[in-house]
């Protein structure tokens, strides 16, 4: 840097602006306390005073003076601006007659004329004056201050060919219409309220004012000016002139701003590049981003936005403040930085995602002149904030002000162009590429200076949200006030508050914490909420009468022998005779070898045989590996060689699809043979940390896993199951599932421990739907446990005797609930099989609307939702379930690799060595600590950045004419060829158009994005052994359909003339674009 008289101007300018003093080349402008909108006005003083046009990104937090002061250097050395104040980019017209609009003010006068209703766009300020307000000086004031700008006296228009245009009331016809109201009593603030949300038309005018006198020397000021020609910027600035003018009392000073021809014309010549070129800029920078910001809605999204909203207050005290200047200094990056590293690591908590993109209004004014203009300037950009690959704060800090670099870099474009070129689908009720936005403005008066009164400033609401959320932070003096506004429609007040309250808090450990403190440490609350967090889904355990299952049976059979224990379509036993029927097998096992910590094989249908071999494996203090006799040979063969069995009871010892193949000795028992010819043995004490039984698991990514159960998992199910359901003496619960299955358990012990009557379903009936009524029914059974995909074609008015139905295994659909809530005692439940069963359920109520949630954890299961860092995740976000306390099981049988993987330290637990299961299932934590369950952290229901709610659209479906049931699924998750797909089953009275109709109501009643791009007819749902969908079965059997995709594709591959073809032929009946 060799220009010192050019340095001393920069120098010069620098500390108008900042107030810093002396500089020298090396100081950073972050570090001299610049900010960016410190850089904008000095960038602007360099356009007026040296005639040099230097983009945003010039000076950042981390210029260097002398770097600035080379730049504007190479900019005159290359000619492109004079020495001395620059000429206006276009010559003042001085023309009152209509002129061309600025693009932005194009849109948001289309988007107001669509709902002119709504005071969306109202920028409303409260005056709270203190003292003799002098009204006809007011008045004068704010006739000057309109006169000065005439952005104030605009009105607008569109003309035939649609262009919006805008024009000024001369200066000397226009005073402000001033509205008088004397309110000595009654709610200001309930007045203000209303006026705040009467719209403003801009057509007839910008500007509405109204003084309320509350008493003696006591006044509101309601400032309300349309946003089409008032900015934050522009506000402030309007304020300002406001206190000057009641100040001086005279002429008002001459207008140095730009006019609105010369608006537009430097706006088209900042914009000189086609919408498509500059959209395709930005979906560069954003891609792989989700264009959609998961956030822990509270009600689901609508297909179309009534745009209501609210706000709660958000303040940073002066010293949180002074850290943050601080901390900026130290990183040097912009306070603003920070501030957005904050909210980026606020939302990741709450959403799951490090990725997001969020807008950031910036106010475009780079020039001299046109930081005195009241107007509508500021542009709104989508700033990626992506931490995937930080570690510590001042990495992620240097990231997010590369990011707020890259995105300043770049001209603006329409969202919806932008959202397109990353193809993301458009829905009317979500705002494209991104939902939520942080505002930042600085040097904000926080009063005006009025002679003789006291004047106190306040931003009022509108009653509007323009995204799901914005976040207002504005700097008056030495702290910030502001405001989180959020969609009324997603969020209660109780959510938005808790936000801003994680906000504040993350602030606060991003400006206090070491600047090397991994971003994984960071978490949204501190010990005691986290704390609270944990508890809540964490009951205690209760002290169990029983040791085990085994011992809960004893014990009703001695109490009840002659009590009926098991029905069956071919006969039934007593306590008593299942009793003796289970120590004479448990005989012949001991005497085969079987004991403690050994697997018994039992290979056999569903049958009172079946029952009492399970029961028999347990007294001789084995655990059972059930093994189906539909299962195919070769898989049973790998379950007994995976297993390590040794003994198998079956009912034909000739079986040799039982015969493993790894040529170990296996013991075949055959049921009818095991007479025991003596006393039996004793039974052994069961220790309640022993195996109880080995589930395998689906083998969906490769070969199936033995999942190890222990006895006090198992007994812990079953005492909370006693407790909720109201189980006793006599109760008859329905056995309908495979004993594979880990239900059929539940199922038994449930009936067994509580002294009930198990009542076995035939063995095939978890393949054939037509007997499922008749079977209830003829079983008088009052318990019954069905997956949702049997239960939807069960009748609840066919089994009046059902008094208590249990659900899951697979989504619950809401009108599922509905048809049995209400007329029975209505439980979703869920778990994963390696944490014993179910870990949680919740009963189901009429009145209940939206997705059904599967409930809290009972006692004993202590569970945990967290996000990717381990953390707890607040009500409302979403987070994978992980699975700790007595339910959790041994593991995987012989795969100490993958037990590891998904058996995994519990951090929360009191005792050290405790484990917890990572389930890869994600929940969504309502405030009520109620889990939605919403899907796999590894397949996840999302389409193009949408996460898709398929429990929803099946309800939708389901409750639409002709539709009997309804399964939606995604295919090809979690890739850019992702696509909603559903099936219905159709009721009788369905036409052949069905597919076609349904798709067409649904485009009307769900939200673009929720409508699926292939939807197949089917007679009847393909099951597994289980009695869930199969899905796929379904793939295989329903390739065919209604495909949006695929006709869309057709359509845009057709040639001009066969679209011109297309259209002489017959009325399209789609709006041609």
């Amino acid at each position: 840097m060799e220009n010192h008289y050019l340095f001393d101007r920069v120098a010069s300018i620098i500390d108008d602006i900042l107030g810093c003093g002396p500089v020298t080349p090396s100081d950073q402008f972050g570090a001299l306390g610049g900010d960016s909108i410190q850089g904008v006005q000095v960038l602007s003083r360099c356009y007026t005073d040296l005639g040099v046009d230097l983009p945003p990104q010039a000076l950042e937090a981390r210029t260097t003076v002398g770097r600035l002061v080379d730049a504007i250097s190479e900019h005159l050395g290359a000619g492109e601006a004079e020495d001395s104040v620059s000429a206006e980019i276009v010559h003042r017209a001085g023309d009152p007659a209509w002129t061309t609009a600025t693009e932005r003010q194009a849109v948001l006068y289309s988007a107001f004329q669509a709902r002119p209703d709504l005071p969306l766009y109202n920028v409303p300020v409260a005056l709270w004056c203190d003292g003799p307000l002098n009204h006809d000086r007011l008045q004068r004031a704010l006739d000057q201050v309109a006169q000065r700008h005439e952005a104030l006296r605009s009105v607008f228009s569109v003309d035939d060919n649609g262009t919006v245009l805008v024009r000024a009331v001369p200066p000397e016809s226009y005073s402000v219409a001033v509205e008088r109201i004397d309110l000595r009593s009654g709610s200001v603030d309930e007045l203000l309220r209303r006026e705040a949300e009467r719209p403003l038309d801009p057509a007839t005018s910008v500007l509405r004012v109204c003084v309320i006198t509350t008493g003696p020397d006591r006044a509101v000021v309601l400032v309300v000016v349309h946003h089409i020609v008032c900015d934050g910027w522009g506000l402030n600035l309007l304020l300002a002139d406001l206190g000057d003018q009641y100040r001086t009392d005279g002429p008002a000073g001459p207008y140095a701003g730009p006019s609105q021809a010369e608006i537009v014309a430097w706006d088209r010549s900042r914009n000189a590049t086609s919408d498509g070129d500059r959209a395709d800029r930005w979906a560069e920078l954003l891609d792989g981003a989700s264009p959609v910001v998961d956030l822990p809605l509270d009600r689901p999204r609508p297909a179309t936005r009534s745009w209501a909203g609210d706000r709660v207050a958000l303040h940073v005290p002066p010293d949180l403040y002074g850290e943050l200047r601080a901390r900026a200094g130290e990183l040097s990056v912009t306070p603003f930085t920070l501030l957005a590293l904050t909210y980026a690591i606020t939302m990741a908590r709450y959403t799951g995602s490090k990725d997001l993109v969020v807008g950031v209004p910036v106010a475009n004014r780079w020039h001299g002149a046109s930081l005195n203009a009241v107007t509508y300037l500021s542009i709104t950009l989508p700033v990626r904030l992506d931490l995937r690959h930080q570690s510590t704060l001042a990495g992620a800090a240097d990231r997010v002000s590369a990011s707020v670099a890259a995105s300043s870099e770049l001209p603006w474009a329409p969202p919806e162009l932008i959202a397109a070129r990353m193809g993301a689908p458009r829905s009317a009720g979500c705002h494209p590429v991104f939902q939520t936005a942080l505002v930042w403005l600085t040097n904000a008066a926080a009063s005006l200076d009025l002679p003789g009164v006291a004047v106190r400033r306040t931003d009022l609401g509108t009653g509007t949200a323009k995204f799901d959320q914005s976040w207002y932070l504005e700097e008056f003096g030495d702290e910030i006030v502001g405001y989180l506004e959020y969609s009324t429609e997603l969020f209660t007040a109780s959510t938005a508050a808790r936000m801003r309250d994680h906000f504040r808090h993350v602030l606060t450990r991003v400006v206090t914490d070491a600047v090397d403190t991994p971003l994984a440490d960071i978490a949204l609350t501190g010990a005691e909420e986290k704390a609270t967090f944990i508890a809540s889904l964490c009951p205690p355990s209760p002290e169990g009468a029983h040791a085990s299952v085994v011992d809960a049976f004893l014990a009703q059979a001695e109490r009840q022998p002659e009590a009926q224990a098991v029905w069956s379509g071919e006969g039934s036993l007593t306590y008593g005779e299942l009793s003796r029927r289970a120590h004479e097998i448990a005989a012949s096992l001991t005497a085969r070898g079987a004991g403690p910590e050994q697997v018994v094989g039992v290979h056999l249908p569903r049958s009172t045989e079946q029952v009492a071999a399970v029961l028999a494996v347990l007294l001789t203090g084995a655990a059972f590996l059930p093994l189906d006799p539909a299962y195919p040979p070769d898989r049973l063969r790998y379950m007994i060689d995976d297993s390590q069995v040794r003994v198998v009871v079956t009912s034909d010892i000739t079986d040799h699809s039982l015969v493993g193949a790894a040529g170990r000795p296996i013991t075949l028992m055959a049921i009818r043979d095991d007479e025991w010819r003596g006393t039996p043995p004793p039974v052994r004490p069961i220790h309640r940390k022993s195996l109880a039984y080995v589930i395998y698991t689906s083998g969906s990514t490769g070969d199936p896993k033995g999942v190890e159960l222990t006895h006090d998992g198992l007994m812990n199910v079953i005492e909370a199951s006693r407790r909720s359901f109201g189980l006793r003496a006599g109760t008859r619960v329905l056995q309908f599932v495979s004993l594979s299955f880990d239900a059929a358990v539940w199922e038994t012990f449930m009936a067994l421990g509580a002294g009930g009557t198990l009542c076995l379903g035939p063995p095939d009936l978890a393949s054939t739907a037509g007997p499922i009524e008749s079977v209830v029914e003829r079983s008088s059974a009052e318990v019954v446990f069905l997956p949702p995909a049997l239960l939807s074609i069960l009748d609840p008015a066919k089994v009046p005797q059902v008094r208590l139905v249990l659900t899951g295994g697979d989504r619950v659909s809401s009108a599922l609930r509905d048809r049995w809530a209400g007329r029975v005692g209505f439980f979703a439940a869920y778990g994963p099989t390696e944490a014993t069963i179910v870990q949680t359920w919740g009963q189901c109520s009429p009145d209940q609307t939206g997705p059904v949630p599967v409930g809290r954890p009972f006692g004993g299961v202590r569970l945990y939702v967290l996000d990717p860092d381990l953390e707890p995740v607040p009500p409302g976000a979403v987070g994978e379930v992980y699975v700790g306390g007595i339910a959790v099981g041994r593991g995987y049988r012989g795969r100490p690799g993958l037990t590891a993987d998904r058996f995994v330290p519990d951090p929360w637990a009191a005792a050290p060595g405790t484990r917890m299961y990572r389930t890869g299932d994600l929940v969504r934590r309502r405030p009520d600590d109620e889990l939605i369950f919403v899907g796999r952290s590894d397949n996840q229901a999302k389409v193009r950045g949408f996460r898709i709610e398929l429990g929803e659209i099946e309800a939708v479906l389901v409750r639409m004419y002709g539709v009997a049931a309804a399964v939606a699924r995604v295919r090809d998750a979690g890739t850019s060829r992702a696509r909603l797909v559903a099936w219905v089953v159709p009721r009788e009275q369905a036409g052949d158009d069905l597919a076609t109709q349904l798709l067409e109501r649904m485009r009307r009643q769900l939200p673009a994005h929720m409508v699926p791009q292939s939807l197949t007819v089917v007679p009847e749902f393909p099951r597994t052994v289980n009695g869930k969908v199969d899905y796929a079965g379904l793939e295989e059997a329903g390739g065919g359909g209604t495909d949006i995709g695929s006709l869309l594709d057709r359509i845009e591959n057709l040639s001009d003339d066969e679209v011109e073809e297309l259209l002489a032929a017959r009325e399209m009946g789609r709006t041609s674009r």
